[in-house]
């Protein structure tokens, strides 16, 4: 005997609520019996189910009502996963639905009264409230249509020309110290790649490290170990022959850094950086950090001589004379200053290659020399 069947003895005296349950678990049944070929989602369901309370169409609770509604876009597209609010004029708390893949929603055991209705979602112009009113018992269909957005792609691409990114480096490369931010490394460059300097910014640079307070503190020790070692007899003893030295000390400086790392660098169209290299063996890196005392980048790539390092030694050294006392000047004197500010260049580099990149500050982040 078939208990489903509505000719079935009994069918016809069942409630309506077990008639209506039993034709639900017969048609949740269906996708098993009818195999894979044919997927029923919970939609599909609750559109060949009778109206149960709860569920689209479904008549409202006694004393309550009901809402439902399909939402569509301008092209009668149906709306999935909008947010519809129901919200009464009464003060009561809104209560929300989200539409279903066909743009369906539904409210059920809403209280009557007025009420408002709005749509809101991820590409669609949120709709104005929308007036309701509902009656004792009634189930409503509320239909509402809403404008999709246009989907606008942008790209958006920010350049910098050569200049600002040179600016960029060398700012980045004056916060550069060693030895908990007392040595200054602005000279270091851990960029390989790095943009070329500008005439200015070579100028500017050299005037930083000049007057740096550690060049000065430096030029101020270097001045006293020439008094201790009598060094340059003409300028004398005590503190005159002392503020000789420094004075000419800091002249040197100032003329070594200037005209090698400023001046001459910007009329050979040279890089006065170091730029580190750590990749290689430790033979084939000093041999790198010796020969950047003879050889300099080009600003537009490539190594050349270093017509403006070793230029500059040799100019500082000369112009030095100039204020040296009449028995201190001589041409061998010159060429020895000259090699004593190379032989110096050439212990920097060493230990800006091997050393200063663990000891440095604000390197920039991924910096890691040659790729």
């Amino acid at each position: 005997m078939n208990v489903l069947s509505p000719r079935a003895p009994g069918w016809s005296r069942a409630p309506r609520t077990l008639r209506q349950l039993l034709v639900a678990l017969l048609l949740s049944a269906l996708p098993f019996l009818l195999g894979p070929s044919r997927a029923w989602s919970q939609e599909d369901l609750a559109a060949t189910l009778p109206p149960v309370a709860g569920l689209p169409n479904a008549p409202a609770p006694q004393g309550t009502s009901a809402l439902s509604g399909t939402v569509v876009d301008q092209n009668g597209g149906a709306v999935r996963r909008a947010t519809v609010t129901v919200t009464g004029t009464n003060g009561s708390a809104p209560v929300t639905a989200r539409t279903n893949r066909r743009g369906i929603f539904h409210f059920a055991a809403l209280p009557p009264g007025n009420y408002t209705v709005q749509v809101t979602g991820a590409g669609i112009e949120s709709m104005t409230p929308q007036p309701l009113v509902l009656a004792p018992g009634q189930t409503r269909q509320f239909p509402v249509s809403v404008t999709r957005l246009p989907q606008v792609t942008s790209t958006v691409r920010v350049t910098a020309s050569p200049v600002q990114i040179a600016t960029a480096q060398v700012h980045v490369e004056e916060q550069q110290r060693m030895l908990a931010g007392t040595i200054p490394n602005f000279y270091t460059s851990f960029e390989w790649n790095a943009a070329p300097m500008t005439p200015k910014l070579k100028v500017h640079l050299a005037l930083r490290s000049t007057f740096d307070p550690f060049t000065i503190l430096t030029d101020a020790a270097l001045a006293g170990a020439e008094q201790y070692n009598d060094t340059y007899p003409g300028y004398g003893a005590g503190w005159e022959g002392y503020g000789k030295r420094f004075g000419a000390t800091v002249a040197d400086s100032f003329d070594s850094r200037v005209i090698g790392g400023a001046l001459l660098p910007a009329l050979f169209h040279q890089d006065p950086r170091y730029f580190y290299r750590g990749r290689g063996s430790i033979g084939r890196r000093l041999v790198y950090a010796l020969a950047q005392t003879v050889v300099m980048r080009g600003d537009r790539g490539g190594e050349q001589p270093a017509y403006s390092r070793i230029g500059g030694a040799f100019i500082a050294a000369g112009i030095s004379n100039l204020y040296h006392a009449p028995g201190d000047r001589s041409a061998g004197i010159t060429v020895r200053d000259a090699f004593v500010i190379l032989a110096g260049n050439a212990g920097e580099n060493v230990l800006r290659e091997f050393v200063s990149r663990s000891l440095t500050s604000h390197r920039p982040p991924g910096a890691n020399g040659k790729p």
